[in-house]
């Protein structure tokens, strides 16, 4: 189809963009797919769970390698036992109501 001039839109089409990236077209108007919305909140809580695990991880290696010999200072210990809590606390964090989520403080 070639367009030579000014013309009616075609069938099907709006001048309206999208409001939310999970907008579909029902055929007379954007309309917000909340069950996709809902889940890519609950895959992104999902995502930043388990990067605040793996970064604690790298944070408490060494302490935890020195744990295992009996070669680990007390302060250290002390410090590790906070983060590996903190880590328990993530792990336990409810992110069903994603965006709304009470993540814990994280250690100082």
């Amino acid at each position: 189809m070639n367009i030579t001039g000014p013309s009616d839109y075609l069938a099907d089409t709006t001048t309206q963009a999208p409001a939310t990236a999970f907008d579909k077209w029902d055929g007379e108007k954007w309309v917000t797919d909340g069950d996709a919305q809902q889940q890519s909140l609950l895959d992104a809580a999902a995502s930043e769970k388990s990067a605040g695990v793996s970064e604690v991880n790298g944070i408490t290696q060494a302490w935890q390698t020195q744990l295992l010999p009996g070669i680990i200072t007390d302060a250290d210990k002390a410090t590790l036992t906070t983060w590996m809590k903190y880590v328990q606390a993530v792990q336990a964090a409810d992110i069903t109501n994603a965006p709304a989520i009470s993540w814990p403080k994280t250690p100082e």
